[in-house]
């Protein structure tokens, strides 16, 4: 199916991408959550922005949802038992399994509250913790990637 095939490179090389940038044990200081604060709710992403630039430029957001159609479709799922899930659109050019590997979590993924952050865990166990900040309906995550600390990263979601 040329379709696909013409697809497939731009949406691999953006999941590889994604990954890098939310896989990352991340260590810097932000805004604590307020007191009693819950991500419970569906969240997408609104921003996704690198400083100082990457090769691919700062505003990570346009050039993911210029290379995943279903990118900006995808929403972020904080239940109240700390489970996360990204819920993917059916429309969507990959299997729901490779698109939640390229998101950094699966669907047996946890969420916690922890100080001035979030960590996540996923189901193999791997933990990975994001500064976090959350005014409103509106949450950042600020971190770096350990395999390249050049660039720090913030993701900001909007609560739906």
């Amino acid at each position: 199916m040329p379709h696909s095939f013409r697809l497939r490179r731009p949406l691999t090389l953006a999941a590889v991408l994604l990954v890098a940038l939310l896989s990352s044990r991340c260590h810097t200081t932000t805004t604590i959550p307020p007191a009693g604060a819950s991500l419970a709710g569906t969240w997408r992403v609104t921003s996704l922005t690198a400083t100082p630039a990457t090769p691919y430029g700062s505003d990570l957001y346009q050039y993911f949802n210029g290379r995943v159609p279903c990118f900006a479709e995808i929403r972020y799922a904080f239940a109240a038992d700390g489970t996360l899930t990204a819920r993917i659109p059916n429309a969507c050019p990959l299997d729901g399994e490779d698109l939640q590997d390229s998101v950094g979590f699966d669907a047996n993924s946890k969420w916690a509250l922890d100080g001035n952050g979030l960590t996540v865990t996923s189901s193999d166990g791997l933990q990975e913790r994001y500064d976090l900040q959350v005014a409103g309906t509106s949450m950042k995550w600020v971190f770096q990637n350990d395999a390249d600390p050049t660039y720090t990263y913030t993701v900001t979601f909007v609560r739906e």
